[in-house]
């Protein structure tokens, strides 16, 4: 930060700083110039530093200001290893519950020059950088970024698993799927809460869904990750992550062709384990066994009309086509369709190769889901 930071107000005397504050293993002592600021809009970040003392004589006060910082935090103090005292003005005023202070091992209550109140000290025993949570048993939370590598395996698996606070970084890796991140918790100090790029051979992104993350959106940052492919549900839940839309490589879905439900179709279908997309109609005939009715899912978000429709369908054979919809899986009704019911063009798309075995394959008390 040093270079960049002298350049920057070379020439112009400053007081009242706007923007992220950000002092890391590079900063061996505080720049003359920050001595002289006495306000700061947005946040400051002591991280890794090779600081021994933070002094800011003149700083009366740090407003958190979410247009000028990226995290939650008005000050952050972590992992610095020689730290042992921060200075600030006798009047310096910060939103208490807007600091985060661990693993700063040298760094007591006496090392600041405001009131205990300001700051939370409370034990950090459980708190652990990332290079140290093989040899720090009893941690349980790891602070700051965390760039995931092998060796955190074992921790996550712990039991409770160990948990991030701060961003999880999962990039460069030569990982086909995220298993490795299934079961993570993520408690972000900002946004995005994870950071998933660069991964050459990354393919399966499901283990997403079990990450449990907390913090302001976007939750996600991911990119330049060209070969993931994902059924539409999961496509929806990486865009909301996201909050933008998300490249992905349709390949892995899988496509064949409808035709007329009989037992020759089923018994062709059964065949197809990699399909994931019915693209065709579909007419169930054939089937003249009353118990083998197909029953077809709507949910409760349906209108009442449509459901009507649905139900006027099944009893006239007629076309049935579905529209472009959302469709959740949880609270679902469902409407019987008799034999030789006519359906319209019919888009499958799960996460689950086996799902349309189970749904179309297996005609008998099953069902047949449509999700566009």
């Amino acid at each position: 930060m040093q270079s960049d930071f002298e350049t920057e107000f070379e020439d112009l005397p400053c007081i009242h700083f706007f923007g992220h504050m950000q002092f890391s293993e590079e900063a061996h002592h505080i720049y003359e110039k920050v001595q002289v600021i006495e306000k700061i809009t947005g946040c400051v970040t002591i991280y890794r530093s090779n600081l021994v003392h933070a002094n800011f004589p003149q700083l009366k006060e740090i407003v958190h200001d979410e247009n000028f910082c990226d995290l939650d935090y008005a000050l952050r103090i972590i992992g610095n290893q020689k730290l042992k005292s921060i200075t600030f003005h006798k009047d310096f005023s910060i939103q208490s519950d807007k600091v985060f202070i661990s693993v700063n091992p040298l760094l007591e209550h006496n090392g600041t020059s405001v009131n205990d109140t300001i700051f939370d000290f409370s034990p950090t025993d459980g708190d652990c950088l990332q290079e140290q949570v093989l040899t720090k048993q009893q941690c349980k939370r790891i602070v700051g970024d965390v760039t995931y590598e092998d060796y955190l395996l074992g921790a996550f698996k712990r039991d409770p698993p160990v948990e991030i606070h701060g961003m999880l970084i999962f990039e460069d890796r030569d990982d086909i799927n995220l298993l490795a991140l299934e079961n993570v918790t993520v408690i972000a100090h900002g946004t995005p809460a994870i950071v998933i790029s660069n991964n050459a051979n990354l393919v399966d992104i499901s283990g997403l869904l079990s990450i449990k993350i907390s913090g302001r959106e976007p939750l996600l940052e991911i990119s330049d990750n060209d070969k993931i492919c994902a059924p539409i549900e999961l496509r929806n839940k990486v865009k909301q992550l996201a909050q933008k839309d998300v490249l992905f490589d349709k390949s892995c879905l899988k496509s064949c062709e409808g035709g007329v439900v009989d037992h020759w179709f089923l018994q062709e279908f059964s065949n197809l384990k990699n399909c994931r997309v019915i693209i065709g109609n579909l007419m169930i005939m054939g089937l003249n066994d009353p118990d083998k009715a197909i029953e077809i899912f709507t949910y409760e978000d349906v209108s009442d009309w449509e459901k009507k429709r649905f139900k006027s369908i099944a009893l006239k054979r007629d076309v049935f086509n579905i529209g472009h919809k959302p469709i959740k899986k949880e609270r679902r009704i469902y409407e019987t369709y008799e034999n030789n019911t006519i359906l319209g063009t019919c888009f499958f798309c799960f996460g689950k190769v086996s799902l349309l075995l189970e749904v179309v394959g297996y005609v008998t008390r099953h069902s047949c889901v449509f999700h566009l």
